[in-house]
């Protein structure tokens, strides 16, 4: 039976199992992710932020997987998911320590719950990921399709790519051209593989700078 990822990461009764449960989720995607053969560039792979406080070294374990499995750090985006962090500057120091060991950070769902400005502010990521209802709504409506280029251009400010997610229309995938999109995710362009979970790191991406 399917069931969605807020309910599987609803389920940890303490720290301990948080940490459990998100390591395990992370090694199964660089499982899928050896075993499909993908040509995708990264693996993307998401971070609870309420695991930051649950563990002082972050990285050092899941380098040993991605070392066994035959993958470098380089080739992992850490998304940071939109849930909120108790302590900003504890999740502000543990997203350095991922990127001094060679990772990538995105914000995911960018626009949505705790991923907000502030965030985007304080992390500084190499991607942002605009939530999927940003280009729904812009899709259907002109006047938020106008601000959309403007969001683009802030999180460019920042040094940040941008990546629009839930892309299932081509009329959303005109607009997330037209506004700048760097990278764009959805059913448009592809589903999960078989072999994953509904909501698998492994996913079809369309670039526009290829």
């Amino acid at each position: 039976t399917s069931v969605s990822p807020e309910a599987v990461f609803a389920t940890p009764a303490d720290a301990h199992e948080l940490v459990f449960l998100d390591r395990l989720c992370r090694t199964v995607h660089v499982l899928n992710y050896v075993a499909e053969g993908s040509e995708a560039p990264f693996l993307f792979l998401n971070l609870d932020p309420r695991h930051i406080r649950a563990v002082a070294e972050h990285g050092l374990v899941f380098e040993g997987i991605l070392r066994r499995s035959g993958l470098t750090p380089e080739q992992v985006v850490i998304e940071v998911l939109e849930t909120a962090a108790d302590d900003p500057e504890s999740l502000g120091r543990a997203i350095e320590n991922f990127r001094s060991r060679g990772f990538l950070v995105a914000i995911d769902d960018f626009g949505r719950g705790h991923a907000n400005f502030d965030r985007l502010w304080n992390l500084n990521p190499d991607l942002i990921k605009f939530d999927r209802h940003l280009i729904a709504s812009a899709a259907d409506d002109p006047r938020l399709g106008a601000v959309l280029p403007k969001l683009v251009d802030v999180a460019r400010a920042r040094g940040a790519r941008v990546l629009f997610e839930g892309v299932e229309r081509e009329e959303e995938l005109e607009l997330a051209r037209s506004s700048g999109a760097d990278l764009v995710q959805g059913y448009l362009l592809g589903r999960p593989a078989a072999h994953c979970a509904p909501q698998s790191s492994v996913r079809s991406q369309g670039r526009f700078d290829s």
